[in-house]
């Protein structure tokens, strides 16, 4: 396992960075874990897909208002790794 604040064990796509404010970039680096082991593991499409909306609601800036900022770079940064998740 990565020690905490070094990134995730993935490689991110070209062009992908972590968000910049610590919260963020620790929740960041755990949705890259978890949706990781799914893409390079036997899931399904479905479960990828699945996993990926999860995340997505999860992390959505309206449904974190407490936490705005920091739901809004997690999702942006979400967006940016939408195909990387969704296709193998």
């Amino acid at each position: 396992a990565s020690a905490p604040g070094t990134g995730p064990e993935i490689a991110l796509p070209r062009g992908v960075q972590l968000p910049q404010s610590p919260a963020a970039r620790s929740a960041a680096a755990s949705l890259v874990a978890e949706l990781g082991k799914l893409r390079n593991g036997a899931a399904t499409a479905a479960e990828r897909r699945k996993a990926y909306r999860a995340a997505c609601l999860r992390w959505h800036p309206d449904k974190n208002l407490d936490d705005e900022d920091i739901a809004t770079e997690v999702f942006q940064f979400l967006q940016l790794l939408k195909d990387w998740c969704l296709n193998s």
